[in-house]
């Protein structure tokens, strides 16, 4: 799996799920979801139950996304702070231009 390092919140804050037994089992669903299709249902569910996302739960969701991203990349770190986005490639997977212009292209959109 793929680390993440940021000064992005990800999470679902206090004020947003109060209930922290609740909090959890969101945490727990969110990390079996494996497609943007199921992604799309648990936002959709989140938003009726809770209201609208803060931006702290819309960069969670969107760091799921940046993982699947970069996954196929073969990415296995990526580093999000100050602005500035750092990928450490797998060692024994070969890295060409393309792949590295291909993220570049696709990840910017998600980042808040």
């Amino acid at each position: 799996d793929i680390q993440i390092d940021t000064d992005f919140e990800l999470l679902f804050p206090d004020e947003y799920i109060n209930n922290i037994s609740e909090r959890l089992n969101l945490y727990n669903e969110l990390s079996l979801i494996k497609d943007e299709a199921s992604l799309f249902l648990y936002e959709n569910k989140l938003i009726d139950r809770f209201g609208p996302l803060p931006k702290q739960a819309i960069a969670l969701l969107n760091s799921i996304k940046i993982k699947w991203i970069a996954s196929k990349m073969g990415v296995e770190k990526l580093v999000m702070k100050q602005g500035k986005m750092i990928c450490y490639f797998v060692s024994d997977k070969p890295l060409c231009e393309l792949t590295v212009l291909k993220l570049q292209s696709q990840l910017p959109f998600l980042l808040i």
